[in-house]
């Protein structure tokens, strides 16, 4: 983006919601990652 952002879209398998919110968490410590969001799918 202009802002020099940009927006990325990840599909991954998880066992279950326990995992899924790990990875989701563990995404969110990258430096420079400003959310992690769930996406309907």
């Amino acid at each position: 983006t202009r802002d020099q952002k940009a927006i990325c879209d990840f599909e991954v398998s998880v066992n279950d919601a326990n995992h899924l919110a790990s990875l989701m968490k563990s995404i969110g410590k990258v430096r420079g990652v400003q959310s992690v969001e769930r996406g309907k799918g």
